[in-house]
């Protein structure tokens, strides 16, 4: 019986979700790439604090290592991209030069919040992020993700 209830729950749930456009799924999939590779960040960050003298310099590695994580997760679990072929070099090499960018955006928001505004590490990195995040969509949507790709790859 409670099997069965769960299960009909379920169901709606599934149908609620289908009814949205593609695009709101690919939106939710990328906000919870984008939550682990935040919480990720705030680990890396902490395991600087934690055993080295954590200074400015550790916003950009931080920012690479989660990049590359962002990139392979959003082309499996976001847009469905399984495959990797000459393509995904392409789109990889594109993402990590628009990240170059935004990389940038998030290092110098994350130390104009800490630095300037004395903010405390997380938040100034969660600040980064956000801003981040908007423009990251956009562009991984509508450039990265969009190119021409061969059957269904």
């Amino acid at each position: 019986m409670i099997k069965m209830k769960m299960n009909n729950i379920l169901e709606k749930i599934v149908n609620i979700w289908n009814l949205f456009p593609q695009w709101t799924h690919q939106f939710v999939r990328f906000l919870l790439v984008g939550i682990s590779n935040t919480l990720l960040s705030f680990f890396i960050l902490w395991l600087f604090d934690t055993f080295t003298a954590r200074d400015i310099w550790c916003y950009p590695i931080t920012y690479f290592i989660v990049i590359t994580n962002s990139f392979l997760l959003n082309k499996i679990f976001t847009f469905k991209q399984k495959r990797f072929t000459r393509m995904t070099t392409l789109q990889y090499i594109l993402f990590l030069l628009f990240g170059i960018f935004l990389g940038s955006v998030y290092s110098i928001t994350a130390i104009v919040l800490e630095v300037i505004f004395g903010f405390h590490y997380i938040i100034a990195s969660f600040g980064g992020t956000m801003l981040h995040f908007l423009i990251q969509f956009i562009i991984v949507k509508f450039i990265i993700f969009k190119m021409y790709v061969k059957n269904n790859e």
